[in-house]
């Protein structure tokens, strides 16, 4: 081959849909850095830009004392009530985030968190769950799981 020819490799075009996928991911994690960086009140900004209008979250639906923030909400303005409703009664110690999986517009979380009872002053450790779907870049849906068990335990003296 002569030294002045050269090989091009054309691109392939990129589908609009997987080019979100990158993305969808790179937010939701900046969303849980922000997230993990609560305290005693709820750092929500990054994961409310992400929400669509039709946003909503389904939940443990406990009702036990000190977990009246997890019961479903099907509406945005709900679904952030009940995001800032968790630090009426506690306190975050830590969020870490240990595994994301992503499948087609679905990420799912899998991780630890700790939080502190404000009454009580118990802090419970737990492995959490949030499965989230996206449409159009927008977050619509989040389920939340958690150990309703143990947190309902912290919460009662």
């Amino acid at each position: 081959m002569p030294a002045t020819a050269t090989r091009s490799r054309a691109k392939k075009p990129v589908a609009a849909s997987a080019s979100k996928k990158p993305a969808n991911l790179r937010n939701l994690k900046a969303a849980y850095r922000a997230w993990g960086k609560s305290r005693d009140k709820a750092n929500i900004e990054p994961l409310q830009k992400l929400m669509a209008d039709s946003f909503r979250i389904a939940s443990m639906d406990e009702t036990s004392p000190g977990l009246a923030f997890a019961a479903d909400r099907p509406s945005k303005p709900q679904s952030i009530a009940y995001l800032t409703g968790i630090f009426d009664d506690w306190e975050m110690v830590h969020y870490t985030p240990q595994t994301f999986v992503e499948q087609g517009n679905k990420i799912a979380m899998f991780g630890k968190c700790a939080y502190k009872n404000k009454k009580t002053r118990k802090t419970v450790e737990c492995w959490i769950a949030n499965l989230w779907e996206f449409r159009n870049g927008k977050l619509v849906s989040m389920v939340d799981v958690f150990d309703s068990a143990k947190a309902a335990a912290a919460a009662t003296p």
